[in-house]
């Protein structure tokens, strides 16, 4: 073959030196830009910046510089929130601030003294079917919650009254209801619930009326059911009695007394304290002891 002579490298060489140089460079794929845009072209800072807790992208975005900036900044706004008192419910003292969930007054809420005396007959009745739709309620209870809300009286008088006309308001149904609650379940009798019927407002001839559903069988047949509960048996032939034994020594008779004495006394206090005489009660208790 024929030598066609040098080849000239110095012209190849500066061929490919130049076409490096036009050659596009290749982005690095750490610096491609997200599909969401999470920078502001205009000042390059992150939409996270001056957030609570920093940029969490940053690492990512590679401003681990700027995160460092933008979290100083946040950190220090939260200080500021907390030093000033915003950012949090409670107050200087840790007292909760008015307004906030479980303060004491709600911002701007007006007193009834403050309202006119339709808003104020509005706010009484409200109060009133709050209240009835928990339980129901005798009219002095009633009456006191809404003195406990500020209401005034002459209000309050005229709320309850037209409560009473509608019927959602009735001691005779509440005295009713009252004693066949609470003797039916708690086997209350009936000194005790004449003293609450007393407490609730209800007016004695009401209570008295109320009361008289209950018989003394009634009464009979909730200290036996007391008592067995008391003593975990189902009837008076299965209590275990105290036997007292004539034939032995003195000693042992007198420590076996006082051993039965001292259950007939702690089961007849136990009755009487649920409102049963003392009569009755011993009564019920000897047949078990």
């Amino acid at each position: 073959m024929a030598n066609d002579g040098p080849v000239d490298w110095g012209v190849n060489v500066a061929a490919e030196d130049s076409s490096e140089k036009t050659r596009k460079p290749r982005r690095s794929r750490k610096s491609e830009k997200p599909a969401l845009d999470l920078l502001d072209e205009d000042n390059g800072s992150s939409l996270f910046e001056g957030s609570l807790f920093g940029d969490p992208l940053s690492d990512s975005l590679g401003s681990g510089q700027e995160s460092s900036q933008a979290g100083s900044k946040a950190s220090g706004r939260v200080s500021d929130r907390a030093r000033s008192g915003r950012g949090s419910s409670r107050g200087a003292g840790g007292r909760r601030r008015a307004g906030s969930f479980g303060g004491e007054k709600a911002e701007g809420r007006e007193e009834p003294s403050e309202m006119t005396p339709e808003r104020q007959e509005r706010f009484a009745k409200n109060i009133v079917l709050q209240q009835l739709s928990m339980s129901m309620k005798s009219r002095q209870q009633l009456a006191k919650k809404l003195a406990e809300k500020n209401v005034p009286e002459d209000v309050a008088i005229k709320v309850l009254d037209r409560m009473e006309e509608v019927h959602l308001v009735n001691d005779e149904t509440f005295a009713h209801m009252w004693v066949e609650s609470r003797h039916g379940n708690r086997k209350l009798g009936k000194r005790s619930l004449r003293r609450e019927l007393r407490e609730k407002g209800i007016d004695e001839e009401l209570a008295q009326q109320a009361l008289e559903n209950v018989s003394e069988d009634d009464e009979r047949d909730a200290c036996h059911v007391l008592v067995q509960k008391k003593l975990g048996v189902s009837s008076p032939e299965e209590s275990t009695r105290v036997q007292v034994d004539d034939s032995a020594p003195w000693e042992t008779r007198q420590a076996q007394l006082k051993e039965r004495e001292k259950q007939v006394r702690r089961l007849v206090s136990m009755l009487m304290r649920k409102g049963y005489s003392g009569s009755l009660a011993m009564a019920v208790v000897s047949e078990y002891v």
